[in-house]
Formats: structure tokens, C-alpha cells, sequence
């Protein structure tokens, strides 16, 4: 048998073995390439997915934030529609800006500021003479409660009483102004009012809120939330009603253990008697000398440095500084007042002149003021328009907005806007009165110290300067009829605001003000019985005007109906108070049946006697739940005169009327 000869293995396959273990790797690598490339693409796609995914938690996430925002911005429009607190810090900002460094820290480092503030409950009145620099004082102890003092468990709120602006001298503001500062800083407090308010909803959702209401739930807003809740309120004495808020004041330091008070104003005889008892501080001419003499240095130089005061020798800028301080007797005022009219002097002979002739108080300072306008024939017209406008109307004016109305020339019986009557410059009509006027950074333009009001209406100038005095109803009528005149000019005939009339500055004012100058000119209702008639026509007739004046009204005062054409002229008639108006309009036998909103309510609710009087005369309203209703509305709100006028007219005061019960019953609970 042959042997068959084999080789090797290897020399046989090795090249074969060598070329397949190559491709072996080759596909081995590409294996390891596929899969990198399909892990790598997965991981993309995962990595895709999970954006996608984190993309539609967050958009799911913001739109719940944006909901939870946007209920949450909805509650709180809702509470300040219904409080409709004042702007508090407007003031607060005017006077922070009015205080020279280190000026005030006498106070807020003594003994009477520290030991109220170490006690938790308890109670300090700040008062002074006219003119001696409380609202900036209290200014200052409010910025140190700020930085120091107010935390999460501790509450601020304050208040500047202003007797340039109405809604800042009503009680009920007062309140609602305060609760609205702290409901924004503890939520119990914001949930707490919501409740509230959507209760008072549900019973009427045009409710308003009313001064009892407010003062008799004020700490159960309140309980619970802080441990210590500190109220500070200035110049009460700016107020008319001052006697209520002293009254409020003393009532909550009284019952809440947790609530501390410290507030100012002047030496008024009802309240020196109502605080008699309480702790309090007066500010002395002693306290003030530096800090008087520290303004003094400052203004004066800084009005040298920017030019409006000009002085040739260097050492009558210390003999200006110090007459001023030796003859200031602490009244801030009084030196801002002469440091103005040396301004207005050229020469350093009439400069030395007017420091030996300076009028001893403000009164003297304010006359020789006027009397200086007074020689300015051409121009005292509107010198004298313009105090009016500052001292009797319902709020604030801008420049633009006085420029305007005092353009309007009542015996020229225009039928529109004469645009060229008004002042080219503004700023020109206060130049002249620089020290009796000032204008604040927003453009808004008020007395300069609330002296001047007091002078202004004072039986002294209505004697000695009779043409400048503003202290009687006539004043109220003319400021009426230029309301009512420019709201029926032919410019806004057309029945509905477009985005043109942004031209016409005193619309809002006009607007929203004509009834309130038209209830204060009392008994003068008939000298403008032609203009309210003309304005709040009937629906018969052509009434552009009127349509255009409602849009405007409901606009700014924010009215709680969304449908305010719904409102007619006769609920307004009898809203404002305006009986010979009221019975012009039932003339025309409007139907009461067919309005959304009760006219004989609202003038219950406001407190207009006569105007009841007429409604219920004329619908001989008769039904015993309408007058009980009625009479307990009047009852719960002190409206004295109204309940005597139901109870004529056959109301039982022992009929229940409301949550609180009878009439009877509320009146003792308030």
C-alpha cells in the first residue's frame, strides 16, 4: 500500500489561514463599527426622546405655572378691584426724596421711637407745628421698618393722608389700603379677604366695600398670620374725617395685642384731646436746628451751583444760611419758601434787602407771595385758576391736565376744544408760584405744603385778598361747569373714545370729576341744571356725548359691570346726589322695572336723602322687604338723614333686613 505524502498544515494553508483570519477581523471590525454606529444612532434617538419628553414636562410645567400665575394674578385683581386701595407709595417716595442725608436720625436713634418700637403693642403720636418736617420724619421711620424691622412674621403697612387728593383723606381707604399692603405679604391674609369678597359677591356683585364692614373684620383678616403687625399713618389731621381714623387707630391698639401704631399730625385740639392718654412725642425747635441748618447749607448750595442763585460775594452765602436758620423757629416751610424768593432776586443789594424784610410765619410769607401776582395784570387770571384747580380738586393734576382746563374760557361759549387757548409751555404758569406749587417727578403738580391750602381758604386772604380765595361753593360750581362744558364740546359727540382723543389731557379728570364738584357746590345745583341735563340725556334722545363720557367713566373707575351701557342716566342722576337733575330725568318716565341696577339703592347707599325722597315719591314704592331692605343699608352705613326719610315714608325698623338682622339691630352693631 503507497503512503500518500501530506505536507504540513501550515505550509499546506497557512497563506489561506493568514488571508481568513484577515477577513475575519476585517468583518469582526465591521461588526464593531455597525454596532457603534446603531448604538451611537439609538442614543441619539433616546437622547432625542428624552428632549422631546423633558420639552413637553416643561411646556406641561409652564402652562400650569402660567394657570397657577394667572389665577393667582386673577384672585389679586380681583381683591384690589374690590378694595381699590390708593397709591401709598407715591407719597412715601415724594417724601423719602425730600430728606438730606443723616437728617431725622435724632429721632430714630431716641428714646421715644426705640421704646415703641421694643414693645409689641403698642402706641406713638408724632406732633409739631405747621411746617416742621413730620411726613419726612415719618418717611424716615418707615425706611427703617423696612430695612430693619419688616420680615415674614412681621407686617408693615402705611398711610399718607393728603390734602392735595380726596381719596387719600377717606377712612375706608385708609383701611383698604392697609389690608391691601398686607394681604400681599402673607397669604392667610390674601385667602382670607378672597373668602370674604367672594362672599360679599355672591349677595351683590357690584359690592363696595363699606368703612363698618372693614373696621369691624380688620383683625380677623389679620389673626394669626403675623406676630406683630405694625401700622404707620401721617398727617391724620389732612383729613376731614379725621376724627374716624383717630378713632380706628385707638380701637385696634386696644384689642389686638399684636398690632403697634405709630402715626403724626398737628396739634389739633380733638386730637391732642382724643390721644391725651397715649404716648406720644413732640417735635421741639431744638430737635430740628440741625437738621434745618444741614438743608439750609445743602439747598443753598446746590442752588448757587445750578445757577438759581446768583450772589457776588462769597461771604453772603454764609449770612443767607445763617438768617435763615436763626429766624426758622423749626419750620422747614418757612425756609423753603424765603430760599425760593431770594432765587427770584438779581442783585446781592436786594437779596440783603429781603433777609432783613423776611415775613416772620407762613402766613405773612404766603400773602406778600400773592400780592406779588397779583400786580401781574395780565396773567393773575390764570394764577388764580390755577390755585382753585390745585386746592379744590378731587386728585393730583398733571401739568398737561392744568394747562388744559385753565384754557377753557367759560364766557366764551365754545362748542369745541379751542386748542389754542392753551399755554403754549406749561411750565410757565408755575413759575411765578413756585413757592406755593411743586411738581413731582411723575409730572404731577400740587400745593407745596398743606399751609398753603389752610391760607388759601382762610378768612385772612378772603378780607385782604378776596380775588385768590377759595374757600366758598362758587369756586365748586366753576370747576363743575368746566367739567361739563369740555365733556359736551362737539369733539367728543361722536359717541365712542378712539385712540385720537389721547390728545385731549383732561377727559379722565373731566370725567370722573364733574359729579363730585356738582354734589360740593351744595344748594347751586340750578346753576348747572342745563349742563347735567345736556350731559345725562334721556335715551330718546341724541346723546353722543354722554355715551362717549360713559366709556371714559367706566374706563378709569374700573365699574364692575363689563356691560356699562347698561347703566343709565338716571342711576348716575341719583348716584351723584343731583335732585333737580333726578327730576328733570323722570320727566321722561324712565322705567326703574327695567334697569340692571336699583337707582333708589345706590342713593341709599351714598347717603342722598332728597334724591330717596323723590324716587320713592315718584314709584310710590310702598313694598315692606324693598323699604326694610333699604332702611338697613342706611342704617349699617350712618346715613342718619336717609333712615329718618324711610321711616316717614312707612319703613319698620323691626323688619329684617339683612345678615345682621333688623335695622335696629345692625345700628347698634356699628
Amino acid at each position: 500500500m503507497a503512503k500518500l505524502p501530506w505536507k504540513p498544515f501550515k505550509a499546506q494553508f497557512g497563506d489561506h489561514q493568514a488571508e481568513l483570519s484577515s477577513c475575519m477581523d476585517r468583518v469582526s471590525a465591521e461588526v464593531d463599527i455597525a454596532d457603534k454606529e446603531e448604538a451611537h444612532e439609538e442614543r441619539e434617538r433616546a437622547a432625542k426622546e428624552r428632549q422631546a419628553q423633558a420639552f413637553r414636562w416643561e411646556k406641561a410645567d409652564g402652562t400650569h405655572r402660567k394657570l397657577e400665575s394667572f389665577v393667582d394674578e386673577q384672585s389679586t385683581r380681583r381683591i384690589d378691584q374690590w378694595l381699590d386701595p390708593v397709591n401709598h407709595d407715591s407719597n412715601h417716595t415724594a417724601a423719602v426724596k425730600l430728606r438730606h442725608q443723616s437728617t431725622g436720625n435724632w429721632f430714630l436713634e431716641g428714646d421715644a421711637f426705640n421704646k415703641w418700637l421694643s414693645i409689641t403693642n403698642s402706641f406713638l403720636w408724632l406732633h409739631a407745628i405747621p411746617g416742621a418736617g413730620k411726613t419726612v420724619l415719618m418717611s424716615s421711620a418707615v425706611e427703617y421698618l423696612k430695612e430693619h424691622v419688616r420680615s415674614p412674621d412681621v407686617g408693615l403697612a402705611y398711610f399718607y393722608c393728603d390734602y392735595k387728593d380726596q381719596e387719600k383723606q377717606r377712612p375706608t381707604k385708609l383701611l383698604c389700603t392697609l389690608l391691601s399692603q398686607l394681604a400681599r405679604q402673607h397669604e392667610s391674609v390674601f385667602h382670607r379677604l378672597q373668602s370674604f369678597v367672594e362672599e360679599r359677591s355672591k349677595e351683590n356683585p357690584a359690592s363696595t366695600p363699606t368703612h363698618d364692614e372693614l373696621r369691624g373684620n380688620f383683625g380677623t383678616f389679620l389673626e394669626d398670620s403675623f406676630s406683630q403687625v405694625i401700622l404707620v399713618v401721617d398727617a391724620i389731621d389732612e383729613s376731614p374725617q379725621h376724627t374716624c381714623m383717630v378713632k380706628d387707630l385707638k380701637s385696634f391698639s386696644k384689642n389686638f395685642s399684636f398690632i403697634k401704631i405709630l402715626v403724626s399730625s398737628r396739634e389739633e385740639l380733638d386730637i391732642t384731646k382724643a390721644f391725651k392718654f397715649l404716648p406720644h412725642f413732640k417735635i421741639q425747635q431744638n430737635d430740628v436746628a440741625d437738621d434745618i441748618e444741614s438743608f439750609v447749607k445743602a439747598e443753598i448750595a446746590a442752588r448757587i451751583q445750578d445757577g438759581e442763585l446768583t450772589i457776588k460775594h462769597s461771604e453772603l452765602r454764609q449770612t443767607i444760611c445763617a438768617t435763615l436758620v436763626g429766624r426758622s423757629e423749626g419750620m422747614f416751610q418757612w425756609v423753603k419758601c424765603q430760599i425760593q424768593v431770594l432765587c427770584n432776586l438779581g442783585t446781592d443789594k436786594a437779596i440783603i434787602k429781603a433777609l432783613n424784610q423776611m415775613p416772620k410765619d407762613l402766613a405773612g410769607t404766603y400773602a406778600r407771595i400773592l400780592q406779588r401776582l397779583e400786580h401781574d395784570s395780565e396773567n393773575v387770571y390764570r394764577y388764580q385758576k390755577l390755585l382753585r384747580w390745585l386746592i379744590r380738586s378731587t386728585r393730583s393734576l398733571t401739568l398737561d391736565e392744568l394747562a388744559e382746563c385753565i384754557g377753557i374760557d367759560l364766557e366764551e361759549e365754545n362748542e369745541a376744544m379751542d386748542f389754542d387757548a392753551v399755554e403754549t409751555i406749561p411750565e410757565n404758569l408755575l413759575k411765578r408760584c413756585s413757592s406755593l406749587v411743586t411738581v413731582s417727578d411723575h409730572g404731577q403738580v400740587s400745593l407745596a405744603h398743606y399751609t398753603v391750602k389752610e391760607f388759601l381758604v382762610s378768612d385772612t386772604i378772603r378780607d385782604s385778598l378776596p380775588s385768590f380765595y377759595v374757600g366758598n361753593e362758587d369756586v365748586e360750581v366753576e370747576l363743575a361747569q368746566t367739567c361739563l362744558t369740555y365733556l359736551c364740546y362737539s369733539d367728543f359727540i361722536a359717541g365712542s373714545v378712539t385712540d385720537d382723543l389721547d390728545k385731549y389731557k383732561f377727559l379722565d379728570y373731566a370725567a370722573t370729576a364733574w359729579a363730585v364738584h356738582a354734589q360740593r357746590s351744595k344748594g347751586k345745583e340750578d346753576e348747572l341744571l342745563y349742563l347735567t341735563t345736556k350731559l345725562l340725556k334721556a335715551p330718546s334722545e341724541g346723546r353722543g356725548n354722554y355715551d362717549s363720557w360713559l366709556q371714559v367713566y367706566s374706563r378709569v373707575k374700573a365699574v364692575h359691570y363689563s356691560d356699562w351701557s347698561t347703566f343709565e342716566p338716571l342711576y348716575f342722576a341719583a348716584s351723584f346726589g343731583l335732585p333737580k337733575t333726578l327730576k328733570n330725568l323722570l320727566e321722561d318716565d324712565h322705567s326703574w322695572v327695567e334697569m340692571q341696577v336699583d337707582p333708589v339703592r345706590e342713593a341709599v347707599l351714598q347717603g342722598h336723602a332728597e334724591v330717596v325722597e323723590i324716587l320713592l315719591d315718584h314709584y310710590d314704592i310702598s313694598d315692606e322687604a324693598k323699604l326694610s331692605q333699604y332702611l338697613y343699608l342706611a342704617s349699617s352705613n350712618d346715613h342718619v338723614h336717609v333712615v329718618r326719610s324711610l321711616l316717614d315714608k312707612g319703613a319698620y325698623i323691626n323688619a329684617v333686613g339683612g345678615k345682621q338682622g333688623t335695622a335696629l339691630q345692625v345700628a347698634v352693631l356699628e
